[in-house]
């Protein structure tokens, strides 16, 4: 149920936070599984307080950890009563970022994200406001 989930999504975040190199690759690892396909667990994420983590994972993690946190972000992306979170913790730019320099799987899970936080318009807005400042 959601207490256990909470339960345990909570430690991961911390590791993705606080732990070390290989901690943080596999609590990304654990968090993008919890991901996919079950809104249950990504709500507990993201009421987990997993976005911030990610992002700074996504940004500034090795090459795996960056692909698995982008993972990760681009399947909150899909679930839409995360949308709002997601873009008001400053995802867009990091997405628009890896679009553009990442390795492919990267650009292909942040264009992803990017398509499914562009279905309304103050996404829209955010994303060509973002784009245009990068370039």
């Amino acid at each position: 149920g959601a207490l256990s989930r909470a339960a345990g999504i909570a430690p991961l975040v911390s590791l993705v936070t606080n732990g070390l190199e290989v901690q943080k690759g596999r609590a990304a690892r654990a968090l993008w599984k919890l991901t996919l396909r079950d809104q249950g667990n990504q709500a507990a994420i993201v009421r987990a307080g997993a976005i911030v983590p990610l992002m700074s994972l996504a940004r500034s993690g090795g090459q795996l950890q960056k692909g698995l946190a982008t993972g990760a972000l681009c399947n909150l992306a899909f679930n839409a009563d995360d949308r709002v979170v997601v873009i008001q913790d400053a995802i867009v730019s990091p997405l628009v970022r890896c679009a553009r320099e990442c390795t492919a799987m990267q650009k292909e899970h942040s264009r992803a994200a990017l398509e499914v936080l562009a279905n309304k318009l103050d996404y829209q807005i955010a994303i060509a406001r973002v784009s245009s400042m990068e370039m």
